[in-house]
């Protein structure tokens, strides 16, 4: 077994009984867990200094620049490096920010984070639980993001991130919590996962407003069907306009006078024509988009918060786990993120921003 599985992971077992046993009440931020986190911190400082320490240095010059312009003093105490070697660590003056200043941070380097995704990946960073994040903390964790972490294994970094216990397994809840931070605030990350895009499109039934997710859907079809031509029928273009925006229409979707005028006017231009352009209804579909990522969708996030049929159940019903007894391993939590391809599309995004901070130089003006 892998240095960085026993780190995310243990053995395998849990701290009581079996693998896959009842879940063992570890709360988030408790002296035990807090313990196995500053180990982790330990191991992958460790490990950091022999397979990528030049680029932890780097990474540790640039938050010091970064956090130099937000007004935090550095100590010119020679070349120590305490993000490196612990030993050095007294030569340095104490280097820390709070939340909203890693946030800060962060942004200068042109990551920005969804804002649950962001909660996960604090708590990774603040290995000691002490509200602040050194520069110790920041160098390691942010190096095991992009060479260790995202890069390398996009499901034992996401395992890491959900296994907030730190128990070596993910309970329900921890799933429930897993699956609303993916998805965010867009709802293609809700899409991409096809037990999503079911869930979602159940839950607007429930809601009468599946015709916003089929309407979109429609225009989605006809833009993959048609790259090359960028055409469709007038009669199919027809269709769509009468089914779903017509005043009165029988799935009349709900957008603005300004953008259903637009789609009439475009389809009018063509009148007569076999062949009309496939962006005609373009805006009326990014509207649509808009309107469910703001209702809709944060809806369908607490409502999967609360209740396991949504995708916990329907997980642990695949991996032959008992709902009410058993928690999902890493081994298993692999094997099914297997058969859900698309998942954790957001840390590819997370890695190339990573990748880009540390390549680009942090930008001239200073952080207000």
């Amino acid at each position: 077994m892998g240095v960085l599985r026993k780190l995310v992971c243990g053995s395998g077992k849990k701290e009581e009984g079996k693998a896959t046993g009842k879940h063992v009440s570890l709360a988030p931020g408790t002296a035990p867990v807090v313990e196995k986190q500053k180990n982790w911190l330990k191991e992958e400082q460790s490990s950091l200094v022999k397979l990528h320490k030049n680029e932890a240095m780097d990474v540790e010059s640039k938050f010091k620049e970064i956090i130099q312009r937000m007004g935090h003093k550095v100590a010119e105490a020679g070349r120590a490096r305490a993000a490196l070697d612990p030993s050095e660590a007294a030569e340095e003056t104490e280097l820390k920010v709070e939340k909203s200043e890693l946030r800060k941070i962060f942004a200068e380097m042109g990551i920005m984070f969804e804002e649950e995704v962001f909660e996960k990946l604090y708590v990774l960073f603040d290995a000691d639980n002490d509200g602040m994040i050194d520069v110790v903390e920041f160098t390691v964790t942010f190096c095991f993001l992009m060479y260790r972490g995202s890069a390398k294994d996009k499901v034992e970094l996401a395992f890491r991130l959900f296994d907030t216990n730190r128990n070596g397994s993910i309970s329900r809840r921890e799933f429930n919590d897993m699956i609303a931070a993916v998805i965010g605030n867009r709802l293609k990350n809700v899409l991409a996962i096809a037990r999503g895009r079911q869930a979602f499109q159940e839950f607007l039934e429930k809601e009468f407003a599946d015709e916003l997710l089929r309407f979109v859907d429609a225009v989605e079809y006809l833009h993959g069907k048609s790259k090359r031509s960028h055409t469709m029928s007038y009669a199919f273009a027809e269709a769509l306009l009468d089914q779903y925006l017509r005043t009165g229409a029988k799935d009349e979707i709900n957008v603005s006078d300004k953008v259903r005028k637009l789609c009439h006017e475009r389809l009018e231009q063509h009148k007569g024509e076999e062949e009309v352009p496939i962006y005609i209804f373009d805006e009326a579909a990014d509207e649509v988009l808009h309107l469910m990522e703001a209702g809709p969708l944060p809806r369908f996030k607490a409502k999967l918060r609360e209740s396991n049929e949504m995708f916990a159940d329907t997980a642990w019903k695949e991996m032959g786990l008992d709902p009410e007894k058993d928690d999902m391993t890493l081994e298993m939590f692999r094997a099914w993120t297997e058969k859900t391809p698309g998942l954790f599309n957001f840390f590819d995004e997370l890695h190339d921003a990573l990748e880009m901070a540390t390549v680009l130089p942090p930008p001239l003006p200073d952080i207000e």
